[in-house]
């Protein structure tokens, strides 16, 4: 792992520890039938935050080499019910309030698949750069110009030798994926045009996590989790200015869209005042918080392990909904092994088949999962709790319920 002893953002160096998850595999380590009695890789999963500006971040991390190189990397856009909208709704929005001319350049960084690129393809020139080659892959397959590459200064010089100045550059769902931030950001600087750049970031939002005792967002590959109080500070070494920020339905509405601008004079929104306002009465970004913030997240731990023994003594069957990422946190922060879930179900053709890391549980299509009798569907993909109750709706209709852990509260539906 590579270890750090400064703050990503303003490299203090006080830096204390908010919470300490444990051990956990690598996200989308899904192992083979053949592969189950082999030595996994378990890597320590601990955030921190810097008293010096408030940002949470975990101080040793795992080379993003290691989680996107090889095809290792198994989440696509695509893959994402409902996504589609989503990204067509925000390439709609990015053009038609930012973009002037079919010349000016839109670049995404991270752009995965081309899920939001495809909507601007035809309306003005466009970039993709993502590390993930498998991803860039189905992005060329679909006629959307991708770099294969890690993003970083030396990436935006390529970039901007080929290219030139960019009127957007867009991060989404992968700015804390970041370990470099200062590095990363001298690239969007070095991208943009220079008088009316426009950097857009999408993220998890620290303050709804804390808000909400939301920990599934915590796994290897986020190195850090967003406050805009940290961006207001952070943004100024790079000559940009924060004037608009909103939480997104994205992540179950724990994501926030943030704008910088290369213009000073940008107006700051009242939305953007009105979250900045509350971080500062709630005092999000105090120690204090975040400690409280770890007592909670310990108990939920609690809460959902109790809950699901509790019906296994009445012999249910529970079959988890979605092998993700964030379920991978929850499984293993409260030790649901094979005695408290039956198996997976998944709608992705690249995890089925496989068994998730750590308690080697099998993961099934949705078709062979619904062929044996299911009590309970625990929604472990938390996110997209409300759009997998809609699609299951039939489920539902024949008896079966739904269980949606969100923190200390446990929901039956």
């Amino acid at each position: 792992m590579i270890s750090r002893k400064r703050c990503k953002m303003c490299e203090s160096t006080r830096l204390k520890k908010v919470l300490d998850l444990g051990t956990h595999s690598l996200v989308n380590s899904y192992i083979k039938k053949k592969d189950l009695n082999k030595k996994e890789l378990l890597l320590p999963l601990i955030i921190h935050q810097c008293i010096n500006c408030g940002l949470i971040q975990m101080i040793k991390t795992v080379d993003p080499k290691i989680i996107y190189s090889g095809g290792k990397y198994l989440y696509f856009s695509r893959d994402i019910p409902g996504l589609d909208k989503y990204y067509k709704e925000y390439a709609n929005h990015v053009h038609n309030k930012f973009v002037k001319s079919k010349k000016d350049l839109v670049i995404e960084i991270a752009s995965n698949d081309g899920i939001l690129l495809q909507h601007l393809i035809k309306k003005t020139k466009v970039l993709g750069i993502d590390a993930a080659p498998n991803a860039v892959l189905r992005a060329l397959k679909e006629n959307i110009p991708t770099f294969p590459s890690l993003f970083n200064d030396d990436t935006a010089k390529l970039v901007s030798k080929e290219y030139g100045e960019a009127k957007v550059v867009m991060a989404n769902q992968c700015i804390a994926h970041v370990d470099n931030l200062i590095d990363f950001m001298n690239g969007v600087d070095r991208l943009l045009n220079k008088k009316k750049g426009i950097f857009i970031f999408e993220t998890g939002y620290w303050t709804r996590m804390v808000d909400r005792t939301i920990y599934e967002q915590i796994y290897h590959d986020h190195f850090s989790y967003f406050s805009l109080e940290v961006w207001k500070k952070f943004c100024k070494k790079f000559n940009l200015k924060i004037f608009d920020a909103v939480v997104t339905p994205a992540q179950d509405n724990c994501s926030i869209r943030v704008f910088f601008s290369k213009n000073k004079k940008a107006k700051e929104t009242s939305r953007l005042k009105k979250l900045l306002k509350y971080e500062k009465i709630n005092k999000i970004n105090t120690y204090k918080t975040s400690k409280i913030y770890e007592k909670k997240v310990k108990n939920s731990w609690k809460i959902l392990k109790q809950e699901l023994i509790k019906l296994k003594k009445e012999n249910k069957t529970i079959v988890a909904y979605g092998a993700s990422a964030k379920s991978g946190t929850i499984s293993r922060c409260a030790s649901l092994g094979k005695e408290l879930i039956d198996y997976y179900i998944d709608d992705s053709p690249s995890k089925q088949g496989l068994y998730t890391p750590i308690y080697n549980i099998p993961i099934l299509s949705k078709k062979d999962g619904y062929k044996k009798k299911i009590d309970y569907l625990l929604i472990l993909a938390v996110n997209y709790a409300d759009m997998i109750i809609k699609k299951e709706s039939e489920f539902k209709k024949k008896g079966g319920m739904f269980i949606v852990p969100r923190g200390e509260r446990i929901e039956y539906i």
